[in-house]
């Protein structure tokens, strides 16, 4: 029973992984440099809430939000050129729409690749007690989330040079 409930949070949960990059570019995508950063970081920290209550991970907001802002310090450098780059018209916002995407694509999925880890243990009799803290702040966590981020990236913007 417990196996079966674990498959149906996996799907939802894949559900919201794939529709949270699209609104993501849509936010990347604004050609106003800077104004996009506080409405990102509110969509990824609402898929990192979705997914973590979905496991019944319990969670503090203000975890999500230093999570958010951890992984904002390194990708700062991606974002600032991103921003810059969104002077060069269209070019600049589709290359900084993919970084959006990607990245948030990056965070859902690591997040959910986490938490599923902790799930199988639990099924296989394994105590397990869940420090979101220590588990979103881990170089395991931040791994996850930049090979995810680079295997993305690349594919997106190979779909977007194909189109030019």
């Amino acid at each position: 029973a417990l196996k079966g409930s674990l498959e149906l949070k996996k799907k939802q949960i894949t559900k919201w992984i794939l529709a949270a990059p699209p609104a993501a570019a849509g936010v990347g995508a604004a050609p106003i440099p800077f104004a996009d950063a506080p409405v990102l970081a509110a969509l990824q920290a609402g898929l990192i809430w979705k997914i973590l209550r979905t496991y019944n991970v319990q969670v503090s907001s203000s975890t999500v939000t230093s999570l958010i802002s951890g992984l904002g310090v390194s990708q700062a450098g991606r974002w600032l050129c991103g921003q810059i780059l969104k002077f060069v018209p269209v070019f600049g916002s589709a290359v900084n729409a993919s970084v959006a995407a990607a990245l948030t694509f990056a965070i859902g999925t690591a997040v959910d690749i986490l938490c599923q880890k902790q799930a199988e243990q639990l099924l296989n009799g394994k105590p397990v007690k869940i420090d979101v803290d220590k588990m979103l702040g881990s170089s395991e966590f931040k791994d996850l989330v930049m090979t995810q981020f680079s295997e993305v990236k690349d594919n997106i913007m190979t779909l977007i040079q194909k189109k030019d």
